[in-house]
C-alpha cells in the first residue's frame, strides 16, 4: 500500500497547496563564525580583556520538527587590551556593583551594604571568585546571585518596571583575574 501525501497542509497558519514532497526536511544549521570583536576590558587591576565571536542558528522552512542548531551561539576569548583609562580594585567593582543594587532595590538594604568584595579563588568553587560578594549589615559577605534569586524567585521578573538582570551585573566583567594558583592565572569567562 503506498502513501500519498496530503493535498493541502498548514503553513504559517494557513491552509495552503502541498508542494513539499514526503521526506524532505531542513535541519536547522549554524552560520560560519563572526570575526572577533574588538578587544574590551572591564578596566579591574590585573585583568585581561574579552573578544567575542558569534554565529546564528538558520532556520529555513519547512523546517524539521525539534530540529535545533546544538552547542553556543557566541564564543569568549581572552585577549590583551590597550591601556585603560584608569583602572579600578576588584574591591571597588564589587562595591560599585554593590552600591547599583541598592540604588535599583532599596529593600535590599536589610541584606546587604554598599560594601563588596572577590572571594579567594578555591579550586573546588571557582564559580565564587567571579560573582559579586557583598558586606551584609550583620557581618560577614552575601553572593548576589543565590541572595536575589532567594528574595525574588521569578529572577526574570525581578521587579515590576525593571530587569536587574539587564542593568546590573552579578558578575565579575569576562577577562577579570580571580587568582593564582601554582604560578598560574585565571581569568573570569
Amino acid at each position: 500500500m503506498s502513501h500519498t501525501p496530503p493535498v493541502q497542509i498548514c503553513q504559517e497558519g494557513a491552509c495552503v497547496k502541498n508542494t513539499i514532497s514526503p521526506g524532505v526536511s531542513n535541519s536547522a544549521s549554524w552560520s560560519e563564525w563572526s570575526d572577533s570583536s574588538v578587544c574590551t576590558s572591564g578596566c579591574i587591576t590585573r585583568s585581561r580583556g574579552r573578544s567575542t565571536r558569534s554565529r546564528r542558528c538558520i532556520k529555513q522552512n519547512p523546517v524539521t520538527y525539534g530540529s535545533d542548531c546544538l552547542g553556543p551561539s557566541e564564543r569568549v576569548a581572552l585577549c590583551d587590551t590597550v591601556q585603560c583609562p584608569r583602572y579600578s580594585t576588584s574591591q571597588g567593582y564589587a562595591s560599585n556593583m554593590c552600591k547599583a543594587f541598592l540604588r535599583e532595590d532599596p529593600s535590599l538594604e536589610t541584606k546587604i551594604t554598599a560594601h563588596g568584595t572577590q572571594p579567594k579563588h578555591f579550586a573546588s568553587r571557582v564559580e565564587l571568585a567571579c560573582q559579586i560578594h557583598c558586606k551584609k549589615p550583620e557581618g560577614g559577605w552575601s553572593v548576589l546571585v543565590p541572595l536575589i534569586q532567594m528574595v525574588y524567585p521569578d529572577f526574570s521578573r525581578y521587579h515590576p518596571n525593571i530587569e536587574l538582570a539587564d542593568k546590573i551585573d552579578v558578575y565579575f566583567p569576562d577577562g577579570s583575574w580571580c587568582g593564582t594558583v601554582n604560578g598560574v592565572s585565571f581569568f573570569c569567562l
